[in-house]
């Protein structure tokens, strides 16, 4: 019998095109996708290096512009930190799933879902690795579960959930931190998140003068998950996006008194 991965006759993308295609969809508290922000965040940076480009400038022009231009590259690199988390944070739920080579001498395998908790991918070269586990598989080809039809949706998700027991029934499954997160895909996170918040909040753990500290609530939220600073799809910037709005929220409805 083929193999599964030989019988789905689809057009597998490579790990950049996966990629592009979450720039599409994934969208920001405000509605606006990720690609959207990014075009916003290039045209900013086309206004400032043109600024920088004129002649006739003054040196004030010169200290402004680069400012700018800074300011536009430090969103880019927080938005494409928060889009990275959301990318490995789908792969873990199954909304897409990659198959690749643990050595160029092995045939093909399904990655089981859970394993994007702490696989590091390098999409240009099509491969993703864990030196703390000692894993890596390349030649990536990935697909998005909803492109496939029907009929495959279960008996992928089959194949890959058998590979997963598999290797726990021999107990070689790499380890995964024993925290909320291994059980939480990118949407229950900032769900988490904001209502973990919300507990706080009104509970007064966390007050109004702590809200100055944005920083500090959002330790105070990874305390009360039980959630180690670093983990993926609780960072800071995530935290900024979903959460800080509730901040104003909280304040209007909180009662003055308290």
């Amino acid at each position: 019998m083929k193999r599964l991965q030989d019988q789905l006759h689809l057009n597998w993308l490579t790990p950049n095109e996966l990629f592009e295609r979450f720039l599409d969809v994934t969208r920001l508290a405000d509605g606006t996708t990720i690609r959207e922000e990014l075009e916003r965040i290039r045209d900013g940076e086309a206004f400032a290096d043109q600024g920088l480009s004129q002649t006739d400038q003054t040196p004030e022009d010169v200290i402004l512009y680069k400012q700018k231009r800074e300011e536009w590259d430090a969103a880019r690199n927080t938005l494409m930190e928060l889009m990275e988390e959301e990318f490995l944070g789908a792969g873990a739920e199954g909304c897409w799933l990659a198959i690749g080579r643990r050595s160029p001498f092995v045939e093909e395998e399904f990655i089981p879902r859970h394993y994007w908790e702490f696989l590091t991918p390098d999409r240009a070269a099509r491969n993703a690795k864990s030196e703390r586990h000692g894993l890596e598989f390349s030649g990536l080809r990935c697909l998005i579960l909803q492109d496939l039809p029907r009929e495959w949706r279960l008996y992928v998700l089959a194949e890959s959930d058998e590979i997963d027991a598999a290797i726990r029934e021999v107990g070689s499954r790499p380890p995964v931190a024993p925290y909320r997160k291994a059980k939480a895909g990118p949407k229950s996170k900032r769900s988490e998140m904001v209502n973990a918040f919300r507990e706080l909040f009104s509970t007064g753990a966390i007050s109004k003068i702590d809200l100055a500290n944005k920083k500090g609530v959002w330790n105070k939220v990874l305390s009360h998950l039980e959630v180690p600073e670093g983990a993926r799809g609780y960072s800071y910037n995530t935290f900024i996006t979903h959460v800080s709005p509730e901040f104003d929220k909280a304040l209007k409805n909180r009662n003055p008194e308290n």
